[in-house]
């Protein structure tokens, strides 16, 4: 009777691990992507060009899943 409370439990505490335990991954880019200018095109622009992001908030957003793994992004950073 001892034995199988222990299971019991030892069951009961290990499902509660694998279904609290999130399959969740944040997605980092690790640098620029380089792209070549036969993908982009040429363009002909005598002045600096920069790109500011307009995000306002700081915030996880579910960009993906398959199965039990979500892939999160963060716009902001």
């Amino acid at each position: 009777m001892l034995i199988s409370q222990r299971l019991v439990l030892t069951l009961s505490v290990l499902i509660c691990v694998l279904l609290l335990s999130a399959c969740s991954h944040i997605a980092v880019p690790r640098g620029p992507i380089p792209v070549k200018m036969e993908v982009a095109g040429p363009m002909d622009v005598n002045r600096e060009i920069s790109f500011e992001n307009g995000v306002a908030e700081s915030k996880l957003t579910l960009i993906g899943a398959q199965g039990g793994h979500k892939w999160f992004a963060n716009y902001k950073g």
